[in-house]
């Protein structure tokens, strides 16, 4: 059953993670969203895609996010108890570390299988669609970036290509000019539509225009050539293999756990490692941030956010070892995760079973005296 003191604690936990949570994704996703403004203004990518890649992205980063958020909510609301003597009250009052732990456990919870969810799952399929978009639009080349009605430079600065209208479900392009230039001599293309097509036979993407006329000529040559079409196909990227994209980032956990590659074995152990990690993390806090009053509420929060900086460089190092079969995949990342266990244990015992020690004592000599 939960008392007040743990809903008490659950609720400033849950407040003060969700606003440390906006605030975090904000700043990621405003520092996401600059970069790939201006790549869709440098025409690397299409602008419709931005707010789709950007979303892609911010479910990557979530595995990474909320333990970390989560762990600095709970340092701040143990270090204003602790600033307001609330935290001595209530362990002078009899509330123990399992009071506390089972106020955690009740955000913590439902945390852990979003993290684990995310991790295992969500986090692969968003590297494998966004890099899959970013792929074709790499295919597309100078065509990416196109906006109906503006003049669009090539990415190589040799010609311009303008669309008078885009139909934005088909991909189909109406009222076409392009204009290139080559070693002197320059080809100008006029035509009613045109897509982007995939052509596996030749291994190549092109873009095929219909019912135009191509000219070819040059300021220093009087005879320029002059050629009516029905259907004119110019190349402009290479079709590349889906290995281009497709990482061991973007593997299936599934397949992970089927595969025998060191670097997949690293991939596995990282994604088990964060709700491990998370877990962890719970169970650490609770001693890191039980201190002194006069530390304030921030005192302990720099600590804090260097263990975890710690902990997260560790496992990208641990996870290198396994790629480079320094270290077994039995083993995996597990040895780190002992290291930070074995130090909250040392903290816990430090913090809580020398205080009991201490009171129990001092509840002795108060005996002895009064008998």
């Amino acid at each position: 059953m939960l008392n007040r003191i743990n809903r008490y604690i659950a609720k400033e936990i849950f407040l003060s993670w969700v606003g440390v949570s906006l605030v975090l994704i904000v700043v990621l996703l405003i520092n996401r969203l600059v970069r790939f403004l201006n790549d869709a203004a440098s025409g690397d990518i299409s602008a419709d895609l931005v707010f789709t890649l950007l979303w892609l992205k911010a479910a990557a980063y979530m595995p990474l996010i909320l333990p970390f958020t989560f762990f600095l909510a709970i340092m701040m609301v143990l270090g204003r108890m602790n600033r307001d003597n609330e935290l001595a009250v209530m362990l002078g009052c009899g509330a123990g570390p399992s009071v506390f732990y089972k106020s955690f456990s009740i955000v913590a919870l439902p945390l852990l299988i979003c993290i684990t969810a995310l991790s295992f799952y969500v986090v692969p399929w968003a590297n494998n669609e966004s890099g899959r978009v970013q792929k074709e639009e790499q295919e597309k080349g100078s065509f990416a970036a196109i906006e109906p009605g503006r003049f669009v430079s090539t990415k190589d600065g040799s010609g311009v290509f303008y669309a008078g209208k885009v139909n934005s479900e088909t991909g189909e392009m109406y009222d076409l000019f392009l204009h290139s230039e080559k070693n002197g001599d320059e080809v100008i293309i006029r035509a009613q539509r045109a897509s982007i097509e995939d052509l596996p036979e030749l291994d190549a993407k092109y873009i095929v225009f219909y019912d135009g006329s191509r000219y070819e000529g040059g300021e220093a040559k009087l005879n320029w050539r002059s050629t009516s079409f029905i259907e004119h196909g110019m190349q402009i990227s290479k079709r590349s293999s889906s290995s281009g994209f497709y990482s061991r980032r973007h593997k299936s956990t599934f397949a992970l756990f089927e595969s025998e590659s060191l670097s997949d074995k690293g991939e596995l152990h990282w994604r088990l490692a964060l709700p491990v990690m998370f877990v962890v993390l719970v169970f650490l806090v609770l001693p890191l941030g039980k201190g002194n009053p006069r530390e304030g509420k921030f005192g302990r929060l720099f600590v804090g956010i260097v263990i975890f900086l710690v902990y997260l460089k560790m496992l990208t190092f641990g996870k290198s070892l396994i790629v480079k079969d320094a270290v077994p995949s039995v083993i995996g990342l597990w040895w780190i995760h002992a290291i930070f266990i074995t130090i909250g244990y040392i903290l816990y015992r430090k913090g809580f079973c020398a205080t009991k020690r201490k009171l129990v004592r001092k509840d002795a000599k108060i005996s002895r005296g009064i008998s």
